[in-house]
């Protein structure tokens, strides 16, 4: 399915029920949907061997009540989930969900946002997000093993609280890739956080970092300082907060 056009009604949908079934969407024209529940662009898949490939170019924005930006499930093996988003994504509620009994990848370069923050959530299978776009707000990522790798270029703007949830996760910020939580002004209190568990934290690009942990296994793996506050007693989660400007001025409690 292509779209090159433009789209002011329900967006685009997709569904296939029997086995290699896989549905391929490009989009470089713009989409936007205003009523409840509407999705810029919906593809669901429900047998084996029936993967969802999702390209968009164009500029989606699900405006309505409850809209999703992108919404891709897959329920059944060897059936993974491909977006690659280079354009504008906007979605009132989420900016892209996905759900995949496989694996969910997300490659961004373009504008990846939503009303309510949550700009990516993921469900299922292992999540991969590259991002060397923007992505403004928080992710919610699935039990599973996930990866979340900042390339050259792009831009975090973190609120809210991610969640890494379950699994042996690993963020990574490469040299040339930003993570912020704030404007400078902002005291380190309305900052977001990243909340990990189990996970591995790796950097090469300038940024300041600080944190508690408690005694439960983990490991991070930082080429860029790190301190750890006191420990609270529960949760069993490794918690990250990027402090915003170069100073790595002393965290509030």
């Amino acid at each position: 399915m292509t779209n090159d056009g433009e789209i002011n009604t329900l967006g685009i949908t997709a569904l296939t029920a029997g086995p290699y079934a896989g549905i391929s969407i490009v989009n470089s024209g713009n989409i936007r949907t205003r009523g409840a529940f509407a999705n810029g662009i919906y593809a669901t898949t429900v047998a084996r061997n029936s993967a969802v490939t999702i390209e968009s170019s164009g500029s989606v924005r699900a405006e309505g009540p409850l809209g999703i930006g992108i919404n891709a499930a897959t329920f059944r093996r060897s059936s993974p989930i491909t977006i690659n988003n280079s354009g504008e994504l906007f979605g009132s509620t989420i900016g892209i969900y996905t759900y995949s009994c496989t694996s969910a990848t997300i490659n961004n370069s373009g504008d990846i946002s939503a009303g309510t923050g949550l700009a990516i959530d993921t469900e299922g299978a292992n999540s991969f997000i590259k991002n060397s776009g923007l992505i403004t707000g928080f992710v919610d990522l699935t039990p599973s093993a996930d990866i979340f790798t900042s390339l050259n270029g792009g831009e975090f703007n973190a609120s809210n609280t991610s969640r890494f949830r379950g699994g042996d996760d690993l963020f990574i910020n490469h040299a040339g890739g930003t993570v912020r939580t704030a404007a400078l002004s902002m005291p380190a209190k309305t900052q977001g956080f990243l909340v990990l568990s189990g996970s591995r934290i790796k950097g090469s690009s300038p940024w300041w970092m600080g944190g508690s942990a408690t005694a439960s296994p983990f490991r991070t793996r930082p080429a860029v300082p790190i301190r750890f506050l006191r420990a609270p007693a529960s949760p069993p989660w490794l918690s990250i907060r990027f402090l915003a400007g170069p100073d790595p001025s002393p965290i509030l409690s």
